[in-house]
């Protein structure tokens, strides 16, 4: 990735943040900025194909957006996933309700659109955690571009001298 197409993604993740922090204060701009944000990735990504962890990066941006899209760019999470994640506090909030400091909402697998992409995976050990099939690619996109950096490193090092 060169390094001018990264701003993309830092105001993405400034957006994602604000989105999150503030949404409990300004609930109407929240859709806006996480739709903001996701596009910015997307943008990021598409203009770095021609290395392959960002083929996969916008698969799973993807992946994450359709559900999110539906449902006010929140992740829907279902009770029974946080109840075997260990997040017994959350799992017994009302449905609609929005998990504090995060982007997800807690709604019935049955009531959400595409919950099969939605958070519905479930870690309990050795830390907390709950997932989606799009979160999944996002990390072996970003373990892709890392061993993509890694391993021209010495080839670097050999055209320097």
């Amino acid at each position: 990735m060169h390094p001018s197409k990264g701003w993309a993604f830092l105001l993405a993740l400034a957006l994602q943040l604000a989105s999150i922090k503030g949404q409990e204060y300004v609930p109407w701009a929240y859709p806006l900025l996480m739709g903001s944000s996701y596009g910015l990735l997307l943008v990021g990504a598409l203009s770095n194909l021609n290395m392959w962890g960002f083929r996969f990066l916008v698969v799973g941006l993807l992946l994450n957006v359709l559900p999110m899209a539906v449902n006010h760019w929140h992740m829907p999470v279902a009770p029974d996933t946080l109840m075997a994640a260990g997040f017994h506090h959350e799992a017994d909030l009302s449905i609609g309700s929005l998990l504090k400091d995060s982007k997800s909402v807690l709604l019935d697998r049955q009531e959400t659109p595409f919950w099969f992409l939605t958070d519905v995976f479930p870690i309990s050990w050795p830390k907390s955690l709950v997932f989606s099939l799009g979160d999944l690619i996002i990390v072996l996109a970003l373990g892709l571009m890392l061993w993509s950096i890694v391993r021209t490193l010495p080839r670097r090092r050999n055209l320097e001298r």
